[in-house]
C-alpha cells in the first residue's frame, strides 16, 4: 500500500487531484465532487492534528481498523458514518484548494515521529497513518475517474 508520506505517492494525489475538473462526475455513490473534496480533508486534519486526543475505539473500530492501512481496496459505495457525510453544498475551488493544502500540511510531517492514536482507531504507526490516509484520496479519486 502506497503512503502519502512518501514522495511519489504524495506527487501521483497531487497530480490526481488537479485531475478533477467541476465537470468531472462520480463513476460511483452520491457525493458531488465539492462534497467530497470536503469528505477528504476530516482524516486529514485528524491527522495533522497535534492536539493530545483520548482514543474510543468501538467493536467496529476494532475489525474495521486493519483495513484502513491494508493493501485490499475498499468496496465500492461503502457505508459513510452520519457524521462523514457532506450533504451541503460547497465551493468547488474552495474546498479542492482546501484538501490540496492539507494534502501538503500531511505530507510535510513525513519527518515527525510523534503521531497522536487515531480519536476512532487508537494507536496508528506513521506509517499507518500515511498509508490510511492515501488509502482513503486513493478510494475518493477512483469514485471520481482519476
Amino acid at each position: 500500500m502506497q503512503s502519502l508520506l512518501n514522495d511519489e505517492a504524495y506527487n501521483q494525489i497531487k497530480e490526481r487531484l488537479n485531475a478533477i475538473k467541476p465537470e468531472t462526475s462520480r463513476v460511483w455513490g452520491k457525493m458531488e465532487t465539492p462534497q467530497m473534496f470536503k469528505h477528504c480533508q476530516l482524516p486529514l486534519i485528524t491527522g495533522i492534528n497535534k492536539e493530545p486526543v483520548k482514543p474510543k475505539v468501538g467493536l467496529m473500530a476494532r475489525i474495521f481498523k486493519k483495513s484502513m492501512y491494508s493493501d485490499r481496496l475498499w468496496k465500492k459505495n461503502m457505508l459513510t458514518p452520519k457524521r462523514f457525510r457532506m450533504v451541503d453544498h460547497y465551493d468547488f475551488n474552495n474546498e479542492k484548494q482546501k484538501l490540496s493544502d492539507l494534502i501538503d500540511a500531511f505530507h510535510a510531517r513525513k519527518v515527525d515521529q510523534d503521531w497522536q492514536p487515531h480519536p476512532m482507531f487508537g494507536d496508528f504507526t506513521k506509517d499507518q497513518w500515511g498509508k490510511m490516509q492515501y488509502k482513503h484520496l486513493d478510494h475518493h479519486f477512483r469514485q471520481f475517474g482519476v
